[in-house]
């Protein structure tokens, strides 16, 4: 559930972050503009490391992944790398079934087409977006909005897609949980009888 909920909260930022390229692209916008649009890609940039770093009921990180203390580092320069790596291990809930209760910060935030063959993560992304917008420039600034547009929308799929699959292994739970519950009502019958 709190995993749910802060992808919820990543889609949010993720969507008001693809809306401010397509302003940014604006031919009619001048650099003061553009760097006003930097600066809150930032504050987007910052609040997507922290929900990174969200932790659980237990203080673990949410998005840790299989080795490393936590989920995400970021640097004094602003560069973000990620803690540890492997997906986290699944829980087992039940005879034969085991959940994963999250996933990595390199499953939510990483793995995103760089357009060019290769990968990067959404945190990069804005990074070079963002600088691309405070080195001002009509032209400098459309080229980035284009190339930053097309890795928001994959960021926005792949978060759409973890969230998926948390809500599916929530459901998956909530069917183990009422399948214990009636095996527990069951063996209780069969006991009284027996008694």
């Amino acid at each position: 559930q709190q995993s749910d909920t802060t992808l919820t909260a990543v889609t949010s930022q993720l969507q008001r972050a693809a809306e401010l390229t397509t302003q940014a692209a604006n031919g009619t916008l001048n650099d003061a503009n553009r760097k006003a649009i930097a600066t809150e890609l930032q504050s987007i940039r910052d609040d997507l490391v922290n929900l990174a770093g969200t932790t659980d009921a237990r203080g673990q990180p949410l998005f840790a992944a299989a080795t490393g203390k936590g989920a995400v580092t970021q640097a004094a320069d602003g560069t973000v790398t990620f803690d540890g790596t492997g997906e986290v291990p699944a829980i087992p809930v039940g005879d034969g079934t085991d959940v994963r209760a999250t996933d990595s910060a390199q499953r939510v935030f990483g793995g995103i087409s760089d357009g060019k063959g290769g990968t990067t993560d959404i945190f990069a992304v804005l990074s070079t977006y963002i600088s691309a917008l405070n080195a001002g420039g009509t032209a400098t600034a459309t080229a980035a909005s284009g190339t930053a547009a097309t890795a928001i929308q994959s960021a926005l799929n792949q978060v759409s897609d973890v969230q998926g699959s948390v809500g599916a292994r929530a459901a998956r739970l909530d069917i183990v949980s009422s399948q214990a519950t009636d095996a527990a009502g069951a063996r209780e019958v069969d006991r009284t009888a027996l008694e």
